[in-house]
């Protein structure tokens, strides 16, 4: 099994070498990378154990374990990276990997002493411990930061339809998958260790298997959100703080007026990855007032007012005789809308039947 856990290991440090030079959310796939070499430096402490190869090398012995406490740390690092304004400091880093550098320390000794020394810890470890309290600690501790990370996604895309028009592009579904599956089965493995199991193909297949799909996804989508993370995050927090500065009845119809206005002349719908900054840009508003105004004014997210407008335009033209010649996708594409599967599903909650049975109505 040790010849798996070896090719895993080289297979992330290569991926974490092609993540760290990528080009493309630079920022966030150098976390990303970070948290691959830990996982794969570990990888190989265990390549060196289950081999037997660390008898004959006894320096490298527990040279890698304090890593272990670095890969929850480093892919959550990640995950604030996609999902905020700025990509998280050196500083939270450090904050959070209090517990790797404290056991960095306490393995600091031991490094230190004669090869002899090292292979008798080694031999004595093996034989006193089925299972190694080290690895359940690690093993709660990752688990933790999963379930951080699976918590940091779902809040995020809840907000998603707040700021953007067009929700499409949006990739975030393989991250969510795999940051589940990482949950599943790291949750699985500790469950093992408490009850004095070691199951070998989740430690040598299925988690190198699931983390190393992050670094895929992160080369295959380098974009995983379509826009600025920073949008996002910016107008949501505005938008949680409004109520500080509400707007009065009067500036909120005022405002109203001017939207309506800028709808019908400009038609900003019509971009199909129109965002909350780019139209409260056009309003000369800040995003959290335009955010206040549909959300207490119209009672509506971003996503439904901007797509409600597109509706309407889809249903103008498919009433106009100039447009009978052109389908009715062609229509929706040229009216804000990127994908059939959501024109269809918007159009019927917006108008109550199909776009076929809206233009059969029609004519």
């Amino acid at each position: 099994m040790y010849i798996f856990s070896a090719l895993a290991a080289a297979q992330g440090l290569f991926l974490a070498g092609l993540l760290w030079f990528h080009s493309a959310e630079r920022s966030a796939n150098r976390w990303l990378a970070a948290g691959l070499v830990a996982f794969s430096l570990v990888t190989v402490g265990d390549v060196l154990n289950q081999s037997g190869a660390i008898e004959r090398a006894p320096h490298l012995a527990y040279i890698f374990d304090w890593l272990i406490l670095l890969i929850g740390p480093l892919v959550y690092c990640y995950v604030l990276a996609l999902t905020q304004a700025a990509s998280p400091g050196w500083r939270t880093l450090v904050l959070h990997a209090i517990p790797a550098l404290l056991l960095l320390l306490a393995l600091a000794p031991i490094w230190l002493q004669p090869a002899a020394v090292k292979l008798q810890m080694l031999r004595t470890d093996m034989r006193q411990l089925a299972v190694d309290p080290l690895l359940m600690l690690a093993a709660a501790q990752v688990l933790c930061y999963w379930v951080a990370c699976v918590f940091r996604l779902y809040k995020f895309r809840a907000r998603l339809p707040q700021i953007y028009s067009n929700l499409d592009t949006l990739r975030a579904g393989w991250l969510a998958l795999l940051l589940g599956a990482n949950l599943l089965l790291w949750a699985a493995w500790l469950l093992c260790l408490l009850i004095g199991r070691r199951l070998q193909w989740i430690e040598s297949l299925a988690t190198p298997v699931a983390i190393y799909g992050l670094g895929y996804v992160g080369l295959r989508y380098p974009r995983i959100f379509s826009g600025p993370a920073a949008d996002v995050t910016i107008a949501s927090a505005a938008t949680q703080k409004y109520a500080k500065s509400a707007l009065s009845s009067t500036q909120l119809i005022d405002m109203q007026k001017r939207l309506e206005t800028l709808m019908v002349i400009e038609k900003p719908y019509l971009e199909n990855q129109l965002t909350l900054d780019q139209l409260a840009s056009r309003l000369a508003v800040a995003p959290h007032q335009l955010s206040q105004l549909l959300s207490v004014g119209l009672q509506l997210n971003f996503y439904d007012f901007i797509n409600q407008q597109r509706v309407a335009e889809v249903q103008r033209c498919l009433h106009d005789p100039a447009y009978a010649e052109q389908s009715i996708l062609e229509i929706a594409f040229a009216s804000g809308f990127s994908s059939k599967a959501t024109f269809n599903g918007v159009f019927k909650k917006h108008a109550g039947v199909t776009p076929s049975a809206y233009r059969s109505e029609s004519v």
